[in-house]
């Protein structure tokens, strides 16, 4: 069962197959050889042969048997639901921060009904604690600053 494992080693990949590409994907599952494949699309034999390396080497499988094994999977219930779990869990860090966002959100509504409500189990009167009213601070007086050189005061230096 070496072959499933390798085809199963591409799942992660997402690959965009064409029309065609799965129509011959489906004939190499149902274990068609390459006449069969050229008989049923109405295509030459050489066209099919093509078609079947251009698989092999987009997979980055050694043969047919392993295209086949990797269509089967993902055709498969398991390999569908495999990808779609997949994709939720790649938006594992959205899924995180949404949820710090939530419990911040809860948090702060929380805090917010303990401050307006006193926390005291419930009871709904205000709380009597209150925070001490700021003191002001004195704005120092302006420094008197020359507006150009000729206004300034006789004690600078010259200006080199």
């Amino acid at each position: 069962m070496a072959t499933a494992r390798n085809a199963a080693a591409h799942q992660h990949r997402r690959i965009e197959w064409s029309q065609r590409e799965r129509e011959v994907l489906d004939l190499i599952a149902a274990g068609r050889t390459n006449g069969e494949i050229a008989e049923a699309l109405t295509i030459s034999f050489s066209t099919a042969k093509w078609h079947v390396s251009e698989l092999i080497t987009k997979l980055g499988v050694a043969s047919r048997e392993e295209v086949a094994d990797y269509w089967r999977y993902e055709r498969s219930l398991r390999g569908r639901t495999s990808r779609f779990f997949g994709a939720i869990a790649g938006l594992g860090m959205l899924k995180v921060a949404s949820g710090v966002t939530a419990v911040a959100i809860i948090g702060t509504g929380a805090g917010a009904a303990v401050m307006a409500f006193g926390g005291e189990g419930g009871n709904a009167k205000a709380s009597a604690v209150t925070a001490p009213a700021p003191t002001p601070t004195p704005t120092p007086a302006p420094v008197p600053t020359p507006r150009n050189l000729a206004e300034r005061p006789a004690t600078c230096p010259p200006p080199k």
